[in-house]
């Protein structure tokens, strides 16, 4: 199975943290890059998955940038034209920390600019309704300070924090 990743960009490189390369090792991995042509290069792809990274402009949801930091408007366009493509082909998409995020963008949600308590630590999720054999509750990583704010349209919660 091939799945496309989305890189991120600081400075004069573009990057994929091991930890993601070493999670889905079982498949072959390649990465997305902007100034690429975003949609052929996802024509070969069997799923996505949309990174973790810096903060997502506030603009793509009206709002003011009061909190946001690192924002990348290069990043944003990749992660949305994947996310497009993904939708629009019916293909498998998993979003990872930023990742939600711009899903949630790119369905017409908002963020939270800021939350406390969610850099850099572990935190408690809990299951909003049965769903698989998902446990009701997880100990989950968290290296991001926003979060949803408005739910984006046709999306549905499976877990929340408090």
């Amino acid at each position: 199975m091939k799945i496309g990743i989305s890189v991120r960009s600081e400075y004069d490189y573009y990057f994929v943290k091991k930890r993601y390369l070493e999670y889905f090792n079982e498949f072959d991995i390649y990465f997305i890059y902007p100034y690429i042509n975003i949609a052929r290069a996802c024509e070969e792809m069997d799923g996505f998955v949309i990174i973790g990274g810096a903060d997502f402009n506030p603009k793509l949801y009206d709002e003011e940038n009061y909190s946001s930091h690192d924002v990348n408007d290069e990043i944003d366009e990749l992660d949305l034209k994947i996310i497009d493509y993904a939708c629009k082909n019916k293909k498998p998409l998993f979003g990872i920390c930023r990742g939600l995020q711009a899903i949630n963008v790119y369905f017409k949600g908002s963020l939270k600019q800021h939350i406390t308590n969610h850099e850099n630590t572990n935190h408690k999720i809990i299951l909003v309704d049965d769903f698989l054999d998902f446990p009701h509750t997880q100990i989950v990583n968290s290296y991001h300070h926003q979060s949803v704010k408005r739910l984006g349209e046709n999306l549905k919660v499976l877990y929340y924090s408090t």
